[in-house]
């Protein structure tokens, strides 16, 4: 594939693209990285795309892909170092915490995530957005399409779930 086609076959389907990362990292600038990244990808196989029957439907799973890597690199990155900044957050240096304190706060930490990562995928983007991304519910409905009082509903429904699974955890 030329350079010419690929511009005319491609490019017009950066906004889709756009707000379909959008969508699921709930970031402009996470959005438009990954969106580059894709391009940078289609890019470096332009041989092997004339074969490509849907390019809108091929972009955008090679997209959603980048997206679950991208959004389980942030989750592996937040997951060992929240409790660090948490501790750095409340004024205190890790030596002025025993170490039960601190094993308590990682695990703690732990079990949310790890049952935030079991939610239905409706729920767990909307807690990203809700608690990761500090978004107002006006905000999330606007972005899911859902009702501000079925985004409370969600939230509260994954906060119930999370509270359950950490309980059931902590027997």
């Amino acid at each position: 594939m030329d350079k010419e086609l690929f511009k005319r076959i491609w490019l017009p389907l950066w906004e889709d693209f756009y707000r379909a990362a959008y969508y699921m990292l709930g970031n402009e600038a996470d959005a438009k990285d990954a969106v580059q990244d894709l391009y940078i990808r289609l890019w470096n196989v332009r041989d092997r795309l004339d074969s490509i029957t849907s390019p809108h439907g091929y972009g955008l799973r090679v997209l959603r892909n980048l997206c679950i890597d991208r959004l389980r690199a942030d989750a592996a990155h937040r997951e060992y170092r929240y409790p660090l900044d948490a501790t750095a957050e409340a004024g205190c240096t890790s030596y002025e915490k025993d170490a039960e304190e601190q094993t308590a706060g990682r695990e703690t930490v732990t079990a949310v995530m790890d049952a935030i990562k079991q939610l239905p995928d409706n729920q767990k983007a909307i807690v990203r957005m809700r608690f990761f991304n500090l978004m107002s519910y006006d905000e999330i409905s606007r972005r899911t399409g859902c009702s501000t009082i079925n985004a409370r509903v969600m939230v509260n429904r994954a906060r119930n779930t999370i509270m359950k699974k950490i309980k059931a955890k902590s027997k």
